[in-house]
């Protein structure tokens, strides 16, 4: 057979209705697949911010009685305790507590942590950077 036959019949195979449907059906298959998968990572996230708004707020509603019992009684003491527990959750950089009248009482700040996070872990947190804890105190 000559080299000039062995072409044509590359060409005719790779011409091929079989090869065509199969290309397309590759190509189909992997834009469903990633579709597919950017819907379950933007569902898990989702899922993982709500699961950060619990943490937080559970952690803000442990410290919000002895915050309030700092904030009405004025006392600087307590507000500094509250401060330190704060900084037991790894996330909190930066934490002040203020009275009725606008007044510090406690403040403390550290560097955040240069943690290996990824990209896509500090632009989750990027909501996260001024909370408030109102106290709910009936006089």
């Amino acid at each position: 057979m000559s080299d000039e036959n062995l072409d044509q019949q590359q060409l005719k195979w790779l011409d091929r209705l079989s090869v065509k449907q199969a290309r397309i059906a590759v190509a189909i298959t992997l834009l469903i697949g990633l579709l597919l998968s950017a819907i379950q990572i933007t569902l898990d996230l989702r899922e993982e911010q709500t699961l950060i708004d619990r943490t937080v707020n559970q952690v803000l509603a442990t410290l919000r009685e002895s915050a309030t019992q700092a904030a009405y009684g004025l006392d600087e003491n307590l507000a500094s305790r509250v401060i330190a527990g704060l900084f037991e959750y790894e996330p909190v950089y930066e934490a002040v507590l203020r009275d009725n009248f606008d007044n510090v009482l406690a403040r403390h700040s550290e560097p955040p942590s240069s943690s290996s996070r990824s990209l896509l872990t500090r632009l989750m947190s990027v909501s996260y950077t001024h909370l408030t804890l109102p106290t709910n105190r009936e006089v």
